[in-house]
């Protein structure tokens, strides 16, 4: 499910299953079992459709290779070092899970 850019969120005996980093937008949540396992069952001829990712390439690879900085995607470009990566435009803007991972916590 990784590799299709869902992410997974396992605590409190569940896994929850969102299809974006910032966790806003919920697919399904599955309770453990008594064996630890958490099983996904469909119900045969129900279809789930769910949005595709959308943005920029360059928004879609930073995220992708775990909020690599612009720069380094570039690199990673011109050097041709990631298989299927293509032509990347330079995204100025700061993505909200790396605003969010600068800001620094208050101590009292």
């Amino acid at each position: 499910m990784m590799e299709h850019g869902y992410y997974l969120v396992f605590g409190g005996a569940e896994v929850k299953i969102y299809d974006d980093l910032t966790c806003s937008n919920l697919v399904v949540k599955i309770p453990m079992k008594g064996n630890q396992s958490f099983p996904l069952n469909l119900q045969p001829g129900i279809q789930i459709v769910k949005r595709a990712s959308v943005g920029q390439p360059a928004e879609i690879w930073h995220r992708r290779l775990g909020h690599l900085n612009m720069n380094a995607l570039i690199q990673l470009q011109e050097l041709d070092m990631v298989n299927g990566l293509p032509e990347l435009k330079v995204n100025t803007t700061v993505c909200e899970g790396c605003a969010l991972g600068k800001h620094s916590k208050e101590t009292k």
